[in-house]
C-alpha cells in the first residue's frame, strides 16, 4: 500500500475509533450519573423510613405514657352556691366546695347564716366535712314578734331582745368552723341536703365525734319531738343587779323542746322572786339585799341548763 493510501487509512481508523471512545466514555458517565442519582435517591429513602420508623417508636412511648400517667386535677371542684353540686360530690367524697346562704327557724328565731362548706376528701374515718361560718344573722320571727305584741310587749323591748338575739348567736357561730367526718358518703350527702331544706329530720349526727359547729347547725334545724342530747339554750341576760321592788323580764333562747319544758328555779329564797312564767319568759323581782343564783332549764335535753346571777340593792 502507497504511503499516501497507508496514511489515509489510518487516520480514518482514528477518527472511528476517537468517536467509539467519546461514545464510550459518555455512556460511562452517563451511567455514573445515573448510578450516583440513584444511590443518592435511595440514601434519601432510607433517611426518611428510618425518620418514620423514629415517629412511629416516639408516638408509641409517649402513648403509652399518656395511658399510664394518672390524669393531673387542678383543684377542688367549685361548686359556687350550688348545694346541689356539693351533693353530687358527696356521694363520691369528691373534693369540692361551696358558698350557701342557709336559713332555719327555731322557737321563734330565724337564722340567716353565710356559710363555706368544703368536702376534704377520704379521711380515716370516713368522708371529711369543713364548714365555716362567715356571717351570722338572727332576729325574731314575724310570728314571734306578732305573738310578743300580742302579750303587751312594748316594741322597744322587742327590738332589744333582737339585738341580744342577735349578739349572743354571733358570738357562738360567727367565724366559727369545724370538721366532721362522716361513716359513710351517704350521711355527708344527707347533711349538706338538710342543710339546704333548713330542717333535720332523723340523722345520725349526735353520734359523730364532730366538732361544735355541727351541733349548732342540728340544734337550730331539729324539728320538735326529734331531740338530741345537747344543750343549746342562754338567758338574755346572764347577771342582773336589781334594786329592792325593781322587776325584770328575763328570756331563754335555743331550748329544744316546748315552752312548758323551759323551767325556772331561785336557788335562795327571799332575796328573788320569780313570777309572770310563760314559758321561755319570766319576771324576776328583787326582795331583799343579797346574791342569788337562778337557775334556768331545757328539760327535753338532758342536764341542760344556766345560771344567771342576780345581785340585789338595798334601796
Amino acid at each position: 500500500m502507497e504511503r499516501s493510501n497507508l496514511t489515509e487509512f489510518l487516520s480514518l481508523e482514528y477518527e472511528k475509533n476517537a468517536s467509539f471512545l467519546t461514545f464510550f466514555c459518555f455512556k460511562i458517565k452517563r451511567m455514573a450519573k445515573k448510578r450516583q442519582k440513584k444511590q443518592s435517591s435511595l440514601l434519601v429513602f432510607y433517611i426518611a423510613l428510618a425518620g418514620v420508623g423514629l415517629l412511629i417508636l416516639f408516638l408509641v412511648l409517649f402513648g403509652q405514657g399518656v395511658r399510664e400517667k394518672p390524669i393531673a386535677v387542678s383543684g377542688p371542684r367549685d361548686c359556687g352556691n350550688d348545694l346541689g353540686c356539693l351533693m353530687l360530690a358527696a356521694e363520691a367524697c369528691e373534693p369540692s366546695f361551696a358558698r350557701a346562704s342557709l336559713e332555719a327557724e327555731s322557737q321563734g328565731v330565724v337564722f340567716n347564716i353565710g356559710s363555706f362548706i368544703e368536702i376534704k376528701g377520704e379521711g380515716l374515718q370516713g368522708c371529711v366535712l369543713y364548714i365555716r361560718n362567715d356571717k351570722v344573722i338572727t332576729g325574731y320571727s314575724d310570728r314571734k314578734i306578732s305573738e310578743l305584741l300580742s302579750h303587751g310587749e312594748p316594741w322597744d323591748a322587742i327590738e332589744t331582745g333582737n339585738k341580744i338575739i342577735a349578739g349572743k348567736y354571733q358570738s357562738i357561730a360567727e367565724e366559727e368552723s369545724g370538721y366532721c367526718a362522716f361513716p359513710e358518703n351517704s350521711a355527708a350527702k344527707e347533711f349538706i341536703s338538710s342543710l339546704s331544706k333548713g330542717e333535720f329530720g332523723e340523722s345520725a349526727l349526735i353520734q359523730h365525734e364532730c366538732d361544735e359547729i355541727f351541733h349548732f347547725f342540728f340544734g337550730i334545724m331539729q324539728p320538735e319531738h326529734e331531740l338530741p342530747d345537747i344543750c343549746m339554750i342562754f338567758p338574755s341576760e346572764d347577771r342582773i343587779i336589781l334594786n329592792e321592788g325593781e322587776n325584770r323580764l328575763v328570756e331563754v333562747f335555743g331550748y329544744l323542746g316546748r315552752e312548758n319544758e323551759v323551767k325556772w328555779e331561785a336557788k335562795e329564797e327571799g332575796i328573788v322572786s320569780i313570777s309572770n312564767t310563760w314559758g321561755e319568759r319570766t319576771t324576776l323581782t328583787g326582795l331583799s339585799e343579797g346574791l342569788a343564783e337562778i337557775i334556768v332549764s331545757d328539760t327535753s335535753s338532758q342536764d341542760c341548763s344556766r345560771i344567771i346571777f342576780v345581785e340585789v340593792n338595798a334601796e
